[in-house]
């Protein structure tokens, strides 16, 4: 699996985040409190997934975009009103049967 890119909206009520991830390495480096680990603790969430922490989370909307065995995938998570709203969706396939 290959993270692409992380886009947050209003993490906390007032963070916006908008990751490419490299195809290498991606470091992510701030101060304390930037939201290193809430991007760590965000990616496992959409992944595993872990409905709980989503919904205690405050936040607007996630994308994940993600490549598994040469498909490419996005992960979508919003907050509505009281409703969470999560949609996994297969973007593209280099797959041919």
């Amino acid at each position: 699996m290959k993270i692409n890119k992380l886009i947050i909206k209003n993490l906390y009520g007032y963070i916006d985040k908008n990751l490419n991830f490299n195809s290498d390495i991606t470091l992510l480096v701030g101060i304390n409190g930037s939201g290193k680990t809430s991007i760590l603790n965000i990616i496992n969430w959409l992944l595993k997934p872990s409905i709980p922490h989503l919904c205690i989370t405050e936040f607007k909307s996630i994308q994940l975009f993600f490549e598994f065995k040469g498909a490419h995938y996005e992960i979508m998570c919003k907050h509505h009103k009281k409703n969470l709203h999560i949609i996994s969706k297969l973007i593209k396939t280099n797959i041919t049967l």
